[in-house]
């Protein structure tokens, strides 16, 4: 049996707005430059104010459209969250700071929470894991689906330069310019998934968390991956394409469930499958994705610095 896309997946919907807002409450970051009160702060929303948010959302995108990368989506989706926190208040989002007439950097968030400014930078990220085990231990090991990206070199340029902007010069001015306060720190936090090798034992970094279970697979493989994946979960679980744009949410419903399909799309970049109960859906057991076949051989250019 074959699966394809369900083009007519609604994203922008509020349920499944609401999906994403329950997964981002919930979840651990894979990496914080320090102790935070974010993640406690968004485990103790309560559930009105996700549906509240959800249709906030919902209404400023069907009139202005949704964002077209996933990550201003991340971005939106934590914008609302803090409207519905007690204590807190928003001063800035996408704060651009500039050298004369060149933007050098950008300030996420800016936010008063007790009486106390806080400069966060938050990214949301999909790292495939290459390599041995022992491999997979080193930051630089873990690449994004376009190779472009890497997790060592995230976690340096936050540290390096997005983190300190508000301390140098261009930044605390550019801060006074517009009458708003120097944060007393900074701190990193990126979220998303950790994806390893769908054959392989599982191996983390230091200083990384992941939760929940993502793996990827070249697509000359995806037969295997996905009937050893969903063996476990037995005949009433299937896997289910999402697209792009579904990333973020935990919990899924559409048709054109299967559990061994024998026939999908060849990828351009990554395709993500999800496995969930046949019966209406529900919340993620595993999450696979299918890379071109070249996948691994681009990463493995990519880890050994054709961009460092």
């Amino acid at each position: 049996m074959s699966i394809t896309h369900q083009i007519g997946a609604d994203a922008n919907h509020p349920e499944a707005i609401q999906q994403e807002l329950m997964w981002l409450t919930q979840t651990t970051p894979l990496w914080c430059s320090g102790s935070h009160w974010l993640p406690d702060r968004l485990r103790a929303l309560p559930e009105r104010a996700l549906i509240e948010a959800a249709e906030t959302l919902a209404d400023d995108w069907a009139w202005h459209g949704p964002p077209k990368r996933l990550g201003r989506r991340f971005e939106q989706l934590l914008a609302q969250l803090f409207e519905h926190m007690d204590g807190l208040r928003l001063l800035s989002h996408g704060f651009a700071i500039q050298d004369h007439t060149q933007t050098i950097g950008e300030l996420d968030f800016l936010v008063d929470y007790q009486g106390d400014v806080d400069h966060l930078e938050v990214a949301i990220k999909f790292y495939a894991g290459v390599g041995s085990v022992e491999q997979r231990c080193q930051l630089r090991h873990w690449v994004g689906p376009s190779c472009q990206d890497r997790l060592d070199l995230k976690i340096k340029h936050l540290k390096d330069h997005q983190l300190i902007l508000p301390r140098k010069p261009d930044g605390r001015d550019a801060l006074e310019a517009a009458d708003l306060p120097i944060p007393m720190r900074s701190t990193g936090l990126i979220f998303g998934h950790l994806l390893d090798p769908w054959d392989q034992r599982i191996a983390r970094p230091p200083d990384i968390t992941q939760l929940r279970h993502a793996y990827w697979a070249p697509f000359r493989e995806f037969q295997d991956a996905f009937r050893t994946l969903a063996r476990p979960y037995g005949g009433a679980y299937g896997w289910l394409p999402i697209p792009r744009e579904r990333w973020i949410a935990s919990s899924h419903q559409g048709e054109c469930i299967v559990r061994t399909p024998t026939r999908i799309e060849r990828p351009e970049q990554a395709d993500c499958y999800v496995l969930i109960p046949r019966d209406g859906g529900g919340a993620e057991r595993a999450r696979l994705y299918i890379m071109p076949d070249a996948f691994e051989t681009a990463a493995f250019r990519a880890i050994a610095g054709a961009f460092d």
